[in-house]
């Protein structure tokens, strides 16, 4: 299968914000995290697969985990410290 790739039309200014993506390492996640980032966004990737890109923040997390999910709060904030 041939990878088609296509940039969007419309671009946004996310400059001073943060952008969680969840599932971020493959397919439609992933394209949003690059979106993402090309619009000046601060982007955390969570995800159980790691993939990671430059100036992306990765958060390997697996929701079938509890103790995975108690530290999310704190692992975007950090960012804020």
């Amino acid at each position: 299968m041939a990878v088609v790739s296509k940039t969007m039309p419309v671009s946004y200014d996310f400059s001073g914000k943060t952008a969680v993506v969840t599932g971020g390492s493959k397919g439609i996640g992933r394209a949003i995290r690059q979106q993402l980032k090309l619009s000046a966004a601060q982007v955390w990737n969570w995800d159980v697969i790691a993939a990671k890109l430059d100036g992306v923040n990765f958060e390997k997390v697996d929701t079938m985990v509890s103790r995975s999910m108690r530290r999310f709060p704190r692992s975007v904030a950090s960012t804020f410290s």
